[in-house]
Order: structure tokens, then sequence, then C-alpha cells
């Protein structure tokens, strides 16, 4: 059973993480169009409502992920919250670089640091909770998907 002590920290992870989602996707919905349109795309490139699935999901899972590591009363659980930021401000610098700014490049950037960032924390809940690290998997995956779309993208325009 989950102790009410341990729920705040869920909710204010949860939170967090959603809302710094919700940024870009304000920023997505105000420059995406019609630039975004007119752009080559790789036969890749999944329909855009598939986005709208898995992004949650890995929001919800990448907030799980902390909030167990965070709960694990571990030793290094303030660098583990510290990591946890760092690459969630990367994930959501994304979005205003390659839709706002209209820099796939910059995107590509943005996610060789991010990539990084979420192994740096993925090693650290490795050595915490393999839970956590489980977690991570999908996220890690997709945000390496990306890459390479994004890469595809730069080159295809």
């Amino acid at each position: 059973m989950i102790q009410y002590k341990k729920i705040k920290p869920l909710i204010g992870f949860i939170a967090i993480t959603f809302l710094t989602s919700r940024f870009g996707s304000w920023i997505m919905k105000i420059n995406k169009e019609p630039w975004y349109s007119t752009l080559e795309r790789s036969s890749f490139t999944p329909p855009g409502w598939i986005f709208g699935i898995v992004w949650p999901l890995l929001y919800m899972s990448m907030a799980v992920a902390v909030w167990i590591a965070y709960t694990n009363n571990s030793k290094n659980k303030d660098r583990i919250v510290k990591l946890y930021f760092i690459q969630l401000m990367l994930n959501a610098m994304w979005t205003p670089t390659v839709f706002g700014l209209h820099s796939i490049f910059g995107g590509i950037i943005v996610l060789s640091l991010l990539i990084p960032s979420i192994a740096l924390l993925m090693r650290e809940y490795y050595r915490t909770t393999m839970t956590s690290f489980y977690l991570m998997i999908p996220y890690f995956t997709w945000c390496c998907f990306a890459l390479f779309l994004n890469f595809n993208l730069y080159f295809l325009n």
C-alpha cells in the first residue's frame, strides 16, 4: 500500500512533467503550420496521432520512475532529481527549437544533449532501483528514434 506521504511527491512529479509538456504543446500549436506541412518527411515518420498517444505514456513513466527513485531513500536521490530536471528541461527545449524557431538542426543538437542526459539518469536509476531504469527504456528508445527522424528531416529539407 502506498503511504500518503509518498503520494504528494508523485503528484508533484506528474504535475511538473506534464506542465512542462504543455508548454511545448502550446508552442507547437501556434508555430507548426504551415511550416511543417511544407517539409519532406521520411517514410518512417509516424502519423501525428501516434505522438498524442506515445508522449503522455512516456511522460507518465518518466514521472513514476523519478518518484520511485526519490521515495527509495537512496543516498543519491538529490542527484537523481537534478538529473531528472536537467533532462526534462532539455526535453522541453526541443519543441520550441524545432517548431518555434523552425530549426531542424537545432532539434538535432537538443536531442544530442538530451539522449546522454537520459542515459546518465538511467545509470543512476540502475544503481538505485531497476524499476525506474526499466521505466525509462521506452523514453530513451523514443528519443533515439526522434534523433533518427530529425536527421532524416534535416537531410530531406
